[in-house]
């Protein structure tokens, strides 16, 4: 993406700056749904990004206002409730977290309503990385070699109509547990 040819104020369009990050968004993203302050350390881990990544979004989010640092020694980064437009923020993140679980919800309700079920299921991948495509997970199913056709067969029509009603692609990934020794290891 190209960057913008004029910068806009940041005071009066505060987001730009803010959102237009996307480390600035893993952290509030992760503040917003905090019941606490956070350690430098914690975020590291519950943002995925480097200490030099997370140093220079806490400043930027800390010198636009939506953020404190308190602490001396151990330092906590914490959203800023004066902000005016905290409470929004913190609506805007919960949503997306409930989107999120939602759909989760409906995917487990599908595998549970199968005549056979699979020894597991997950969300292999959301579209993250380079190759973002929107709108599009991959969902791996476990399940016994001699019942891997039947419960793709049964759960595509389910997996379908979710599909229309979510407005994303789903594609069904079945793996026995041969398939998964056979998987390249991280």
């Amino acid at each position: 993406m190209r960057p913008v040819a004029k910068r806009q104020s940041t005071l009066r369009y505060p987001l730009s700056s803010v959102l237009g990050a996307e480390a600035n968004v893993r952290v509030l993203r992760v503040l917003t749904l905090s019941a606490s302050a956070r350690s430098y350390s914690e975020l590291m881990r519950e943002t995925g990004l480097s200490a030099t990544g997370l140093k220079r979004s806490v400043a930027a989010l800390e010198a636009a206002g939506l953020t404190d640092v308190v602490g001396v020694s151990a330092k906590r980064v914490q959203l800023r409730q004066e902000y005016p437009l905290t409470d929004e923020l913190v609506r805007l993140f919960r949503a997306e977290a409930e989107a999120w679980h939602s759909l989760v919800d409906e995917l487990r309700a599908v595998f549970e309503n199968l005549p056979r079920t699979p020894i597991s299921a997950w969300v292999a991948s959301d579209a993250a990385g380079p190759e973002k495509v929107a709108r599009k997970l991959v969902l791996c199913i476990l399940a016994n070699s001699d019942d891997v056709d039947a419960i793709e067969l049964s759960a595509e029509p389910a997996i379908a109509r979710l599909e229309i009603a979510r407005d994303l692609m789903i594609k069904l990934r079945p793996l026995t547990r041969a398939d998964l020794r056979s998987l390249p290891q991280p």
